[in-house]
């Protein structure tokens, strides 16, 4: 069974995750200490983790043909697997980096102003499921190809649909 499992990213920004972190702190203290109850201590500290250390990603079963765009509470998966044949192709988008005042980047990332998503993408390009970021163009590109190989689609470029719209529009007019 050939399973990808790509972390995505968390699903709280730094500042929520640093207050997680906190709370769980009080949490232990709190349950540790007796001072005001063991329940009230567990149920900070479950909070605080909850905060902490919840995430996203997704997992691809390339056997099974299906994809599962999952939430990670506590360690546990938690979303539902779907078929990809829906998804028949990847793709590549460049996308302008978000400055975030709080996080700190990685050394490789820190100077490059675009960063590059790699997509399932349904027939129509509708439909896009994010598999990877990667922050070099020739690394996104080599990774898009490794899923398309194990997942056995087509590499294409992406057509956004309001440019078909677009297109459809301008030539009725004329």
């Amino acid at each position: 069974m050939a399973l990808f499992n790509n972390h995505i990213g968390y699903l709280f920004n730094f500042p929520v995750r640093v207050g997680g972190f906190i709370i769980l702190f009080i949490g232990l203290v709190i349950t540790l200490s007796g001072v005001w109850g063991v329940i009230a201590g567990i149920l900070l500290f479950l909070a605080g983790g909850y905060f902490g250390f919840t995430s996203t990603g997704i997992s691809i079963d390339t056997d099974l043909k299906s994809i599962r765009h999952y939430t990670r509470y506590f360690g546990i998966k938690h979303g539902p697997w779907r078929e990809y044949p829906t998804y028949p192709h990847i793709c590549v988008i460049r996308k302008e980096r978000r400055q975030q005042k709080f996080l700190a980047t990685a050394e490789e990332a820190a100077d490059k102003p675009y960063q590059f998503e790699i997509y399932l993408l349904s027939r129509s390009h509708r439909g896009k499921v994010l598999l990877q970021i990667a922050y070099e163009r020739e690394k996104a590109e080599l990774q898009a190809t490794r899923f398309a190989q194990e997942m056995q689609c087509d590499v294409v470029n992406y057509d956004p649909p309001g440019r078909v719209k677009a297109r459809k529009s301008k030539h009725k007019t004329e």
